[in-house]
């Protein structure tokens, strides 16, 4: 969704008949506009304490649907830069065991 359209004015085009294909396209934009929100307020719910079955009540999905969710909201989170980066290895001589 380009940031100048707002769910209003998708929501409005959406009520346009005469050109389907435009409205098509507000659809699509209001999905993506929707499923954004939707992953705030999953991440928001959970930081808060919400459960994964308080979750599928709010949203009417089973609970197996909202640990689909969280799952893939955890394949697309941008990994902290600690888990990304490689691990190195600092070696002081002064603690190395002595090899005799």
């Amino acid at each position: 969704m380009t940031p100048e359209r707002s769910p209003r004015s998708l929501l409005r085009k959406t009520e346009g008949t005469a050109f389907p294909l435009h409205t098509l396209e507000a659809i699509r934009d209001l999905r993506r506009y929707l499923d954004r929100v939707e992953a705030d307020a999953l991440r928001r719910a959970r930081e808060l304490g919400a459960s994964p079955s308080d979750i599928a009540e709010a949203l009417g999905v089973t609970r197996q649907g909202v640990y689909h969710k969280l799952k893939l909201l955890d394949v697309r989170a941008p990994r902290r830069a600690a888990e990304t980066e490689a691990a190195e290895t600092v070696v002081i001589p002064e603690l190395e065991p002595k090899s005799e």
